[in-house]
């Protein structure tokens, strides 16, 4: 008996991407950057596939002990990108990994959850303070995904 593989095509009724937008104002108090915390970026409901993620700084960030930032989730906090020198995230800078670039044309996907399509999520994405507190400095973050459980949103 011979059997065929399907490949899996596009279906308009699994929905169109959805995209939210944060932008998260770092100031030093709790939840926005204070040592030891974390700051909320999306709060997850259900499983979601990440597609891409882009995280923009529109102004330089500062902390006067060595502060650092990691992206990942509350079950793993460098699930995303790994520890990262706050004062290295630069106005007009995509944090990208733990090297920050100042170049807008490199928008490379966060995808160390799942592979180069992105990943699962099923659990609130968060940025992790390290070493001391961040006091200043604003990032926005763009985020494309897709529900996969009823009712999986990211927000």
């Amino acid at each position: 008996m011979t059997r065929a593989l399907k490949a899996k095509i596009y279906d308009p009724s699994e929905g169109l991407l959805r995209a939210p937008t944060k932008t998260i104002a770092f100031t030093g108090a709790t939840g926005l950057g204070e040592f030891p915390g974390t700051v909320p970026v999306y709060t997850t409901t259900g499983r979601v596939w990440l597609v891409m993620a882009i995280l923009f700084c529109t102004e330089n960030f500062t902390s006067a002990g060595g502060g650092t930032l990691s992206l990942g989730t509350t079950n793993q906090s460098l699930a995303l990108i790994g520890s990262t020198s706050a004062t290295a995230l630069l106005s007009g800078g995509i944090w990208r990994d733990s090297t920050p670039t100042t170049s807008e044309w490199d928008l490379t996907l966060l995808n160390n959850l799942g592979g180069y399509e992105g990943g699962i999520l099923a659990a609130n994405v968060i940025i992790t303070i390290g070493i001391a507190t961040v006091t200043d400095g604003t990032l926005v973050v763009d985020a494309w995904y897709r529900p996969i459980t009823a009712g999986g949103t990211l927000g």
